[in-house]
């Protein structure tokens, strides 16, 4: 008799040993389980530690955090580019004001025809010397484009009292014109 209870032993220890690799395998080997397979009733549900919860709390804290950084940094944001929107609205205004002017200040080639003359009527009633003095700051182009609009005899006497170095290049201008 001692032997077949010795085998019924050895046999619920395989079975049992057995039962407990299968669980350890599919993950299934825990308290809660053990309890269910042995008839234990569990006791309240174990709460996880104040160490758990202080590392989650942490995390939460250090995530807000970051959330709270960004967001400012984002506001920031916004703000500098509601700024910079705001410049780049003044300038455009002022740029059209600019336009505006500057389109004020054209003048038409019929325009620019009758101010040649009134220019060439005033040099003209100069004397040499001075037209000469009035016209050295001109561009060569545009003194020929007077001078052109004179009298020849008037001309030549303001291109005489020119200095030769000022008045080389408008004699340029005149002939290159003229050619055309």
């Amino acid at each position: 008799m001692k032997f077949s209870v010795i085998i019924v032993l050895v046999c619920l220890v395989s079975f049992i040993g057995a039962l407990l690799g299968v669980m350890a395998y599919s993950d299934n080997l825990n308290r809660e389980s053990l309890r269910n397979l042995f008839g234990i009733r569990s006791e309240a549900p174990v709460e996880e530690g104040p160490d758990d919860l202080d590392i989650y709390a942490r995390e939460i804290r250090a995530r807000q955090a970051e959330l709270e950084e960004e967001e400012r940094r984002l506001e920031e944001e916004r703000r500098r580019l509601a700024i910079a929107q705001n410049d780049l609205e003044d300038l455009l205004a002022q740029l059209e004001e600019t336009l505006i002017a500057y389109e004020e200040t054209q003048t038409t080639p019929r325009e620019q025809d009758v101010l040649l003359e009134e220019a060439a009527a005033t040099i003209s009633a100069m004397r040499g010397r001075n037209a000469a003095r009035a016209l050295e700051e001109w561009e060569p182009e545009r003194i020929a484009e007077v001078l052109r609009r004179m009298e020849e005899r008037n001309r030549a006497s303001i291109l005489e009292a020119m200095d030769p170095e000022k008045a080389g290049p408008v004699l340029e201008h005149l002939t290159l014109d003229n050619s055309y």
